[in-house]
C-alpha cells in the first residue's frame, strides 16, 4: 500500500511539471534560396523560414497530368511529385503486348526526377513506361501500376551508362527493368512490390550486346517464388550488393543462354563468373502483407 502510494505520488508530480526542450529561436531569418553550406555553419538557433513564393507551401501537393503523346526529356526535368496517367487509347492497355508507347523518352544525357506514372482506370497499367535511348538518370520515380515494363535501356551507340537512384514500383505482371541496349545499368535505392522479375537483360534480341548490371541497397517485396531479381546473359556481368527479399524461393541472380529471335536456355541459378555476389549480400527478410493486383 505504501509503494502504491509514493508511485502515485511520483506521477502526480511528474504530471505537474512542464517541460519545454524545444529551442526558443533568436530571430526570424526568410530566405530567398536555398542556402548552400560547404564546411560548418552555425545557425545559433536562428529560425530560417522558407520563402513560400519561391520554395513552395509545403504541401503534399499532387497534380494529375494526363497524356496524350509520349513526353519526351531532352535535358533536366523535375515532375515535382505530378502523377502523369497515359491515355490508354493512345498508350496501350499496360497488359504484356508488346510495341506499346513509352510515357517518357529520354533522349541521351537526359535526368528525370520527382514524378510518379500512374494507370488509367480500368487498364493494365502504365504502358511502356520509360525508356534510355543513351546515357539517362532517373532519380526517385514511382510506378503505380508497371504496365508491359517500368522502364527499358535501349542505348546501342557508344558506352551508355543508365543510372536509376531511389524510386520504386508495384504491381508489374512481369518486368520491372529490361535491357535491351548495351552498356551498364546502375540501380541504387530501389523498391518493388508484387512482382515477378526485377530485371531482365534480353536474351532474343536480333543483336546482343555485353551488359552489365549493378544494384545497390533494394528492397523487393511481395516477388514469385522460382523467378528471380537480376536475370543475365552469357557475357553479361551483374554485381549485387545489399539485397533484402521478403519471398523465399526468389533467386538472386539466373543466367541464360541467349538465342536470337528464340526461348533464351537456363544456365542456372546462384552465384558465378556472370552474377557476381557474396551470399551475406542477399537478405531474406520477414514477409510482409501487401496488396497484390497482378496475376503471377
Amino acid at each position: 500500500m505504501f509503494k502504491n502510494n509514493l508511485i502515485f505520488l511520483f506521477f502526480s508530480i511528474l504530471y505537474s511539471c512542464e517541460a519545454d526542450f524545444w529551442p526558443q529561436a533568436r530571430k526570424n531569418i526568410t530566405l530567398k534560396a536555398p542556402k548552400k553550406v560547404g564546411g560548418k555553419f552555425d545557425c545559433k538557433y536562428d529560425r530560417y523560414i522558407p520563402d513560400p513564393q519561391i520554395f513552395g507551401d509545403g504541401s503534399q501537393r499532387e497534380r494529375q497530368k494526363h497524356l496524350k503523346a509520349p513526353k519526351k526529356v531532352g535535358g533536366k526535368f523535375d515532375c515535382k511529385y505530378d502523377r502523369y496517367i497515359p491515355d490508354p487509347q493512345i498508350f496501350g492497355d499496360g497488359s504484356q503486348r508488346e510495341r506499346q508507347k513509352h510515357v517518357f523518352i529520354l533522349k541521351n544525357g537526359a535526368t528525370l526526377s520527382n514524378c510518379i506514372i500512374g494507370a488509367a482506370p480500368g487498364t493494365q497499367g502504365s504502358a511502356d513506361g520509360i525508356i534510355c535511348i543513351g546515357d539517362c538518370n532517373i532519380n526517385n520515380v514511382w510506378f503505380e501500376d508497371v504496365g508491359e515494363d517500368a522502364i527499358t535501356f535501349y542505348g546501342t551507340s557508344g558506352d551508355p551508362v543508365y543510372n536509376v537512384k531511389g524510386g520504386g514500383a508495384r504491381h508489374a505482371a512481369d518486368k520491372v527493368f529490361q535491357f535491351d541496349g548495351k552498356g551498364t545499368a546502375n540501380i541504387e535505392d530501389y523498391y518493388v512490390e508484387d512482382y515477378v522479375r526485377l530485371f531482365r537483360c534480353c536474351g532474343n534480341c536480333k543483336t546482343e550486346y555485353e551488359r552489365r548490371v549493378n544494384i545497390r541497397n533494394l528492397t523487393a517485396i511481395d516477388g514469385m517464388p522460382g523467378q528471380f531479381i537480376v536475370g543475365i546473359n552469357e557475357g553479361d556481368v551483374a554485381h549485387l550488393h545489399d539485397i533484402k527479399i521478403d519471398t523465399e524461393g526468389v533467386h538472386p541472380c539466373k543466367l541464360f543462354k541467349p538465342k536470337a529471335g528464340g526461348e533464351p536456355k537456363s544456365l542456372g541459378t546462384g552465384i558465378n563468373e556472370y552474377c557476381d555476389y557474396e551470399e551475406a549480400e542477399i537478405n531474406y527478410i520477414p514477409a510482409r502483407s501487401t496488396q497484390k493486383k497482378k496475376q503471377k
